[in-house]
């Protein structure tokens, strides 16, 4: 066993939480964060596989977030009634999601109830036995969920423009698939998938908050320690950048339109100054979006900017959403503020106020167990290293307006931009 202590020396007017967590390698390449805040009453524990949508295989989009579904149908121990009734027993918060790149499963209760939520969990990921009967309900729950995304306007269009942005590679597929993918799914299928990524290589387990070290590390080995290798490891291309446009029409109510590019990944050194630039110019009320578009203009209620990092590259997206009458107008306004921000540069109140925004949005972030375990695990899975609060504090503070005006120049400005429009259909009857 592989022990890795990361420790920062810190300010002793700094708080425990920006403690940093330790690290533990099993021998069979297992990966155990821990993140002990003593004074809590709670704990939040995850357990994250690096195994995303981007990793289906072909012509089974969806496998990997029908698999995080169904491992929850049952397991040779329990059923999902057992499971249900077993984790609200203890008063436990349980769930489980699938990105582009990482299936998470965690749970949230008290310290006094670690080890039971721990068995549960464990259980759901090493043990789950896929009932064709109860892999045809959680069929038709998807699909359920499926057809509520494509009714909803602006998840759809963000979909589609993940595709126009990353063409002919899995990441530009939506993680839920389609209804005809779902539906050529099978449970050998899931059999196949689970056996070939749910191994050590691919885990990362992480506790934050009330809960030591040694018990953590003594309990994932009790479960997993004899867990052997001999899934394949991840392999995954990166796609291409390509510039192109898409109109689509549906029987809607507002125009829709997303100026987007693909852009560098969460590993480069300019992703702090990239979101410190995001939350200037689209991302919280007084961004440059949200007071030209809305609050100047009236062109929409909903208008923002957005980033996505994988490991390996991203993407940026400007939104609104508007009548049909004053799209154009919108396009002109979002290509003019672009312009604006590159030729006129960033102004010092407005460099300061997003230092702040986002400060406090990671303070308050590393005050929320759940949110601490998450991205120890993501931060672990995506980049291979962890970063404390003052870490990523730290790193805010060095950013400067020149580093602003180099990643405008470079990554975020008006050129090379796909287009991607949702119109209403029949003006939306």
């Amino acid at each position: 066993m592989k022990n890795k202590n990361y420790i920062n020396k810190l300010s002793s007017n700094e708080s425990q939480i920006r403690l940093s967590p330790r690290i533990t390698v099993l021998d069979n390449g297992i990966t155990v964060i821990t993140d002990e805040i003593p004074y809590l009453e709670s704990f939040s524990l995850g357990i994250g596989i690096s195994v995303g949508s981007r990793d289906d295989r072909n012509g089974k989009n969806g496998l990997a977030h029908f698999l995080e579904h169904s491992v929850y149908r049952r397991t040779e121990n329990r059923t999902s009634r057992q499971i249900a009734i077993q984790l609200d027993s203890v008063g436990a918060y349980s769930n489980a999601y699938t990105t582009k790149e990482l299936t998470l499963f965690y749970v949230r209760a008290t310290k006094f109830h670690f080890n039971k939520c721990f068995d549960i969990l464990a259980d759901i990921i090493l043990h789950p036995v896929f009932l064709k009967s109860e892999i045809e309900k959680e069929r038709q729950i998807i699909i359920e969920e499926i057809k509520s995304y494509d009714d909803d306007p602006e998840e759809y269009i963000f979909d589609v423009a993940d595709e126009v942005i990353f063409p002919n590679n899995p990441l530009g597929l939506s993680i839920d698939g389609t209804i005809n993918s779902l539906n050529s799914i099978t449970t050998d299928d899931l059999e196949a998938f689970h056996k070939q990524f749910y191994q050590p290589q691919n885990i990362v387990i992480a506790v934050s908050g009330n809960v030591p070290n040694e018990k953590v590390v003594d309990t994932v080995m009790m479960y997993f320690a004899d867990k052997c290798n001999y899934g394949e490891k991840i392999k995954r291309d990166t796609p291409n950048p390509i510039i192109q446009n898409k109109i689509i029409n549906k029987p809607i109510q507002q125009a829709h339109l997303i100026f987007g590019k693909q852009i560098f990944g969460a590993n480069h050194p300019d992703k702090y100054t990239l979101s410190l630039l995001n939350i200037i110019f689209g991302d919280g009320l007084s961004s440059r979006l949200y007071q030209n578009l809305r609050e100047k203009q009236g062109l929409a209620y909903s208008v923002f900017s957005q980033l996505n990092l994988f490991s390996d590259c991203g993407s940026v997206y400007h939104y609104i959403a508007t009548d049909k009458s004053k799209i154009e107008k919108a396009e002109e306004s979002i290509y003019k503020e672009l312009i604006e921000l590159k030729n006129n540069k960033v102004k010092k109140a407005e460099f300061s106020r997003a230092k702040e925004q986002y400060k406090t949005a990671k303070i308050l972030e590393f005050e929320s167990v759940s949110a601490r375990m998450q991205n120890l695990i993501k931060n672990q899975i995506v980049s291979q290293k962890i970063e404390t609060l003052h870490d990523i504090i730290c790193s805010i503070d060095k950013i400067t307006i020149d580093d602003i005006v180099r990643v405008i120049e470079n990554y975020y400005n008006e050129n090379n931009l796909s287009k991607i429009l949702l119109l209403p259909k029949n003006n939306g009857k």
